[in-house]
């Protein structure tokens, strides 16, 4: 499966120091989602530091996950420069 954009929104009241907080929902696994660059066709949307909590394998055991986007390259058509994001997982300490 591949990134859906549909299943991507930004959660109302909680832009924070950091960045943007959004929800993804999707059945791809979660080994998928964290991969870099998953989340690029959504990289106009995206900040560094912006959090990203996402519902993994809908089709069968739901995981969720926590990642903050760590580097984000914008699109530059008129250099040939495509979209670039990458997410790390969050972890509490």
């Amino acid at each position: 499966m591949a990134y859906d954009g549909s299943a991507f929104n930004a959660v109302p009241g909680m832009n924070i120091n950091a960045g943007p907080k959004f929800r993804y929902q999707t059945n791809d696994p979660a080994s998928t989602v964290q991969l870099a660059n998953y989340f690029a066709p959504g990289a106009n949307r995206l900040t560094r530091g912006a959090i990203i909590d996402s519902v993994a394998v809908m089709g069968g055991t739901p995981v969720l996950k926590s990642y903050v986007v760590t580097i984000i390259t914008q699109a530059d058509p008129s250099n040939g420069v495509e979209p670039a994001v990458t997410v790390v997982l969050q972890t509490i300490t």
